[in-house]
This record gives structure tokens, C-alpha cells and sequence, in this order.
């Protein structure tokens, strides 16, 4: 299994960062890795908990076909709190970006994104502080995100 990370800028600003990778790198992505079988993990805020978007959209579509299912089973072996939501108006955030692209290659791409959405009150305000976001529940996500990656690896290569 092979691991990209990536770190993107300028999500305030029109979400400029994952547009700028996305059509500089996408084809070659889609050329080089199977992105039908292929993970994208978007951890656009964690804070005062570990959200993540379950459905968006007025007809409320499933963001990813079993990945959060994994997401949720592994933070529940860890004993990790996590929520799963669903949410009208999708946030701005960079997974749409890739979404956008793997629909235009034709892939299936499963995305999750990590969204504390009832901390979406404090972004960019003066109750913005440090307080609201703590290593443990960073770490909780990390290790979430691991884990389940792992575990999706061992059963590739059972396969």
C-alpha cells in the first residue's frame, strides 16, 4: 500500500491549494495508482471531538461507499469517540476538490473528511482558542486514520 500525505493551503481562499494539486497531479495519480481501490482522507478540523461527514446534499448521498463504516469500526475498537453527520450544505473543504476530480477520471475514489462541525462556531473568531482543540483528540484521529488504513492493507493482501 503506498501512502500519500498532503498539505494544502489556502482552503479559505477558494480552496486553492487542492485545485492547484489536483490539476497539476491528478492524471498522473489516476495513471499511476488504482483509484478505484484507493483512500482519500481529508482531516479538515478536529476539535473539542473527532466528527466526521457521514451524507451530504439536500438528498443526502453517502460520502464514500465503506469507508467511514471502517473509520467508525476502528475508532470503536480503540474506544475512541467519534460522530458520524450528515450535513445539508456540504463545508467548503478539500475533499470536494478531489471528489470533483476522480469523478472526471471516472473513479471511484473513496473520501472521508474529518469535520468537528459543532466547532464550526468558533473558526475564525475571537472563541477561537487553543483550548478548543486538545493532542489527545488529535491523536485519537491519527490513530483512527492508521489503524483503519492498516487494516485495509492486511485484508489486500489476504486477497
Amino acid at each position: 500500500m503506498d501512502f500519500l500525505i498532503i498539505w494544502t493551503g489556502a482552503e479559505e481562499w477558494g480552496l486553492k491549494g487542492s485545485n492547484k494539486f489536483c490539476s497539476t497531479h491528478f492524471k498522473n495519480l489516476s495513471q499511476t495508482y488504482d483509484l478505484d481501490r484507493s483512500y482519500y482522507i481529508n482531516i479538515d478540523m478536529v476539535g473539542t471531538y473527532i466528527g466526521l461527514i457521514n451524507k451530504t446534499g439536500l438528498i443526502r448521498k453517502k460520502l464514500n461507499t465503506n469507508f467511514n463504516d471502517i473509520l467508525v469500526a476502528t475508532a470503536n475498537q480503540l474506544n475512541i469517540p467519534i460522530e458520524k453527520f450528515n450535513k445539508i450544505i456540504k463545508p467548503k473543504s478539500d475533499y470536494k476538490v478531489f471528489k470533483k476530480y476522480a469523478r472526471r477520471t471516472r473513479k471511484k475514489l473513496e473520501i472521508s473528511c474529518f469535520h468537528s462541525d459543532k466547532d464550526s462556531k468558533y473558526i475564525h473568531s475571537l472563541k477561537d482558542t487553543p483550548d478548543k482543540c486538545s493532542a489527545e483528540i488529535l491523536n485519537g484521529c491519527l490513530n483512527i486514520c492508521i489503524q483503519a488504513l492498516r487494516s485495509i492493507d492486511s485484508r489486500m493482501e489476504r486477497i
